[in-house]
């Protein structure tokens, strides 16, 4: 299996759960909190979403009075056409919903309740107003949902981010938050000279030795730590990462740095194909590892 394939595995998004958590979803180089795409963090409050995306405005308010701001009263209760439920690190529950029907995309949150069915009141709203940094997005969509079930005592959020065709810039966010999920989706397609309006800090996972032969996911977490980009580049050119054999025999002191990205994992001239990553080295930063 080839190693970008070994990237998608289950056993992987579990590891990168892991380190990240334990790292509090902050590079340990700088303290910068960053995002990694697909991947839900902790949030106390809604409002905890300022820290990546400070001062957005929603129709002129802010995410927390947003959401607050929804009226649930004379919403019938609803099931899903479909639902499943994927356990990570038995402990949390990756739920996958489609609200009416099979064929449509699905969401996706996480909680910390396993439950085998669940109940929902819905609200679509479009034409959603995002004001962000002096500049609007018209057309934002929510998706939201009022759980009659207890979905657990924590609440998690993530930011997806990617771009198409480098000018078409789509934005989504997933909260739960008390028994309530919203998904919002923006795309903002800019013009030839405008300059990009969204721009977060990926994280990598750094792996600080290799092993010959072992999968991504098959280190022990001391091995690994999270690491944004730019001090994961820099990781690589004050920090030699060594390769053993499975005995740990050394092979090579010092795997090459990746000349496409220099060692940072990350191609931002590529922001709109895969978040950015790069595709000589898988993220790693190094190659020769496989």
């Amino acid at each position: 299996m080839k190693y970008e394939e070994l990237l998608k595995k289950k056993e992987w998004e579990e590891k990168r759960y892991e380190i990240l958590a334990r790292d509090n979803y902050t590079c340990q180089d700088c303290g910068c909190r960053g995002i990694n795409n697909d991947i839900f963090f902790p949030i106390s409050k809604i409002s905890d979403l300022n820290k990546l995306l400070p001062d957005i405005l929603l129709n002129g308010d802010n995410f927390e009075s947003f959401c607050n701001g929804i009226n649930w009263v004379d919403r019938s209760i609803k099931s899903p056409a479909h639902l499943q439920v994927e356990i990570l690190n038995n402990k949390l529950c990756i739920y996958t919903i489609y609200a009416h029907d099979v064929f449509e995309s699905p969401f996706r949150f996480v909680a910390d309740n396993e439950l085998s069915n669940i109940h929902f009141k819905e609200i679509n709203i479009n034409d959603i107003c995002l004001l962000y940094k002096d500049r609007k997005v018209e057309k934002g969509r929510l998706f939201a949902f009022l759980f009659t079930e207890n979905m657990g005592q924590a609440n998690y959020a993530a930011i997806n981010y990617f771009c198409k065709n480098e000018k078409l810039e789509i934005l989504e966010l997933d909260i739960l938050f008390e028994n309530k999920y919203f998904h919002f989706s923006f795309s903002h397609l800019h013009f030839y000279n405008e300059r990009i309006l969204f721009k977060f800090t990926p994280l990598n996972i750094h792996h600080q030795y290799y092993i010959r032969s072992k999968v991504p996911w098959e280190y022990d977490n001391n091995a690994l730590v999270t690491l944004c980009s730019h001090c994961h580049q820099k990781r690589h050119q004050q920090t030699s990462v060594p390769l053993y054999t499975l005995d740990r025999q050394l092979i090579c002191s010092a795997l090459p740095i990746c000349e496409r990205c220099h060692g940072t994992g990350y191609l931002p001239q590529f922001h709109y194909y895969m978040g950015g990553i790069c595709f000589k080295c898988h993220g790693e930063g190094v190659y020769g590892y496989d």
